[in-house]
Protein backbone atom coordinates (compact mmCIF):
# COMPACT_ATOMS: atom_id res chain seq x y z
CA UNK A 1 0.00 0.00 0.00
CA UNK A 2 1.26 3.47 -0.90
CA UNK A 3 2.35 5.65 2.03
CA UNK A 4 0.27 8.80 2.51
CA UNK A 5 2.21 12.02 3.01
CA UNK A 6 0.81 13.46 6.25
CA UNK A 7 1.68 17.01 5.24
CA UNK A 8 -0.39 16.64 2.06
CA UNK A 9 -3.20 14.99 4.05
CA UNK A 10 -3.18 17.87 6.55
CA UNK A 11 -3.42 20.46 3.77
CA UNK A 12 -6.24 18.52 2.10
CA UNK A 13 -8.38 18.06 5.23
CA UNK A 14 -7.87 21.58 6.52
CA UNK A 15 -8.38 22.93 3.01
CA UNK A 16 -11.81 21.29 2.81
CA UNK A 17 -12.80 22.78 6.17
CA UNK A 18 -11.52 26.25 5.33
CA UNK A 19 -13.19 26.18 1.91
CA UNK A 20 -16.47 25.07 3.48
CA UNK A 21 -16.41 27.90 6.02
CA UNK A 22 -15.11 30.64 3.71
CA UNK A 23 -18.22 31.59 1.69
CA UNK A 24 -20.38 32.39 4.74
CA UNK A 25 -17.57 34.20 6.55
CA UNK A 26 -16.64 36.19 3.44
CA UNK A 27 -20.20 37.40 2.84
CA UNK A 28 -20.65 38.23 6.54
CA UNK A 29 -17.42 40.22 6.75
CA UNK A 30 -17.95 42.02 3.44
CA UNK A 31 -21.37 43.18 4.61
CA UNK A 32 -19.73 44.98 7.55
CA UNK A 33 -16.54 46.35 5.98
CA UNK A 34 -16.31 49.31 3.64
CA UNK A 35 -13.63 49.72 0.99
CA UNK A 36 -11.56 52.19 3.04
CA UNK A 37 -11.45 49.83 6.00
CA UNK A 38 -10.51 46.94 3.72
CA UNK A 39 -7.79 49.03 2.06
CA UNK A 40 -6.38 50.08 5.43
CA UNK A 41 -6.36 46.55 6.82
CA UNK A 42 -4.86 45.22 3.57
CA UNK A 43 -2.11 47.86 3.63
CA UNK A 44 -1.21 47.22 7.28
CA UNK A 45 -1.37 43.46 6.83
CA UNK A 46 1.01 43.54 3.87
CA UNK A 47 3.45 45.77 5.76
CA UNK A 48 3.40 43.32 8.67
CA UNK A 49 3.83 40.33 6.33
CA UNK A 50 6.85 42.02 4.73
CA UNK A 51 8.42 42.64 8.14
CA UNK A 52 7.79 39.05 9.25
CA UNK A 53 9.43 37.73 6.05
CA UNK A 54 12.46 39.96 6.61
CA UNK A 55 12.70 38.75 10.22
CA UNK A 56 12.55 35.09 9.12
CA UNK A 57 15.20 35.67 6.46
CA UNK A 58 17.49 37.23 9.06
CA UNK A 59 16.62 35.33 12.26
CA UNK A 60 14.91 32.17 11.01
CA UNK A 61 17.01 29.76 13.07
CA UNK A 62 16.26 31.64 16.28
CA UNK A 63 12.56 32.13 15.48
CA UNK A 64 12.18 28.45 14.59
CA UNK A 65 12.97 27.57 18.20
CA UNK A 66 9.76 29.43 19.15
CA UNK A 67 7.62 27.87 16.43
CA UNK A 68 5.41 25.99 18.89
CA UNK A 69 4.77 29.24 20.79
CA UNK A 70 3.33 30.71 17.58
CA UNK A 71 1.16 27.59 17.14
CA UNK A 72 -0.18 27.82 20.69
CA UNK A 73 -0.69 31.57 20.47
CA UNK A 74 -2.62 31.34 17.20
CA UNK A 75 -4.80 28.52 18.49
CA UNK A 76 -5.69 30.39 21.68
CA UNK A 77 -6.31 33.72 19.95
CA UNK A 78 -8.41 32.17 17.18
CA UNK A 79 -10.47 30.35 19.83
CA UNK A 80 -11.07 33.66 21.64
CA UNK A 81 -12.04 35.38 18.38
CA UNK A 82 -14.39 32.48 17.61
CA UNK A 83 -16.11 32.65 21.00
CA UNK A 84 -16.44 36.44 20.92
CA UNK A 85 -17.67 36.42 17.31
CA UNK A 86 -20.26 33.71 17.91
CA UNK A 87 -21.63 35.57 20.93
CA UNK A 88 -21.46 39.14 19.61
CA UNK A 89 -21.93 38.68 15.87
CA UNK A 90 -19.55 41.61 15.29
CA UNK A 91 -18.16 41.06 11.79
CA UNK A 92 -15.92 44.12 11.85
CA UNK A 93 -14.23 43.04 15.09
CA UNK A 94 -13.82 39.55 13.64
CA UNK A 95 -12.24 40.94 10.46
CA UNK A 96 -9.80 43.21 12.26
CA UNK A 97 -8.87 40.58 14.89
CA UNK A 98 -8.41 37.84 12.31
CA UNK A 99 -6.30 40.15 10.13
CA UNK A 100 -4.05 41.04 13.07
CA UNK A 101 -3.61 37.37 14.01
CA UNK A 102 -2.88 36.47 10.40
CA UNK A 103 -0.32 39.19 9.83
CA UNK A 104 1.49 38.94 13.17
CA UNK A 105 1.24 35.26 14.11
CA UNK A 106 0.03 33.09 11.24
CA UNK A 107 2.74 34.49 8.97
CA UNK A 108 5.34 33.21 11.46
CA UNK A 109 3.71 29.78 11.23
CA UNK A 110 3.82 29.94 7.43
CA UNK A 111 7.49 31.02 7.45
CA UNK A 112 8.35 28.22 9.89
CA UNK A 113 6.37 25.81 7.72
CA UNK A 114 8.62 26.77 4.81
CA UNK A 115 11.61 25.73 6.92
CA UNK A 116 9.89 22.47 7.88
CA UNK A 117 9.18 21.66 4.21
CA UNK A 118 12.78 22.51 3.24
CA UNK A 119 13.96 20.07 5.90
CA UNK A 120 11.33 17.43 5.17
CA UNK A 121 11.78 17.36 1.38
CA UNK A 122 15.52 17.53 0.87
CA UNK A 123 15.79 16.49 -2.78
CA UNK A 124 14.39 18.39 -5.75
CA UNK A 125 12.36 15.30 -6.68
CA UNK A 126 10.74 14.89 -3.25
CA UNK A 127 10.03 18.62 -2.98
CA UNK A 128 8.60 18.76 -6.50
CA UNK A 129 6.37 15.76 -5.79
CA UNK A 130 5.18 17.31 -2.54
CA UNK A 131 4.49 20.69 -4.20
CA UNK A 132 2.60 19.12 -7.11
CA UNK A 133 0.53 16.95 -4.78
CA UNK A 134 -0.13 19.97 -2.53
CA UNK A 135 -1.41 21.99 -5.49
CA UNK A 136 -3.57 19.12 -6.70
CA UNK A 137 -5.03 18.34 -3.26
CA UNK A 138 -5.59 22.01 -2.48
CA UNK A 139 -7.52 22.34 -5.74
CA UNK A 140 -9.58 19.24 -4.98
CA UNK A 141 -10.28 20.62 -1.49
CA UNK A 142 -11.25 23.86 -3.24
CA UNK A 143 -13.88 21.89 -5.16
CA UNK A 144 -15.17 19.82 -2.24
CA UNK A 145 -15.36 22.64 0.35
CA UNK A 146 -17.46 25.11 -1.65
CA UNK A 147 -19.64 22.22 -2.83
CA UNK A 148 -20.29 21.32 0.81
CA UNK A 149 -20.96 24.98 1.59
CA UNK A 150 -23.43 25.16 -1.30
CA UNK A 151 -25.26 22.00 -0.20
CA UNK A 152 -25.15 22.53 3.57
CA UNK A 153 -25.29 26.35 3.62
CA UNK A 154 -23.73 26.59 7.10
CA UNK A 155 -24.68 29.49 9.34
CA UNK A 156 -22.07 32.11 10.12
CA UNK A 157 -21.58 30.69 13.62
CA UNK A 158 -21.09 27.18 12.25
CA UNK A 159 -18.65 28.52 9.67
CA UNK A 160 -16.63 30.39 12.30
CA UNK A 161 -16.47 27.23 14.42
CA UNK A 162 -15.43 25.11 11.42
CA UNK A 163 -12.68 27.61 10.61
CA UNK A 164 -11.44 27.62 14.20
CA UNK A 165 -11.46 23.82 14.47
CA UNK A 166 -9.58 23.64 11.18
CA UNK A 167 -6.98 26.12 12.47
CA UNK A 168 -6.55 23.99 15.60
CA UNK A 169 -6.18 20.80 13.55
CA UNK A 170 -3.74 22.51 11.20
CA UNK A 171 -1.64 23.64 14.17
CA UNK A 172 -1.70 20.17 15.75
CA UNK A 173 -0.30 18.70 12.54
CA UNK A 174 2.34 21.45 12.32
CA UNK A 175 3.31 20.72 15.93
CA UNK A 176 4.06 17.12 14.92
CA UNK A 177 5.93 18.19 11.78
CA UNK A 178 8.01 20.66 13.80
CA UNK A 179 8.83 17.96 16.36
CA UNK A 180 9.93 15.60 13.57
CA UNK A 181 12.03 18.35 12.04
CA UNK A 182 13.74 19.17 15.34
CA UNK A 183 14.56 15.47 15.78
CA UNK A 184 16.06 15.40 12.29
CA UNK A 185 13.41 13.14 10.75
CA UNK A 186 13.03 13.80 7.03
CA UNK A 187 11.71 11.93 4.01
Amino acid sequence: MKKIDLMNLEEFLCGIAYATAYPSIHIWVMSAVNSRMMSTVNLLTNIAITIVAILWNKYGSKLFKYYKVFLILETILEAIVCIVSVYTGNALAYYISDSIIYSLITRHIIAGGNRIRANRYKTPESRSKYDNNAQMLTSIAGIIGPSLAFILNPSINTSIIIGTVSCTLDNAFMWVFHSECRKGNTL
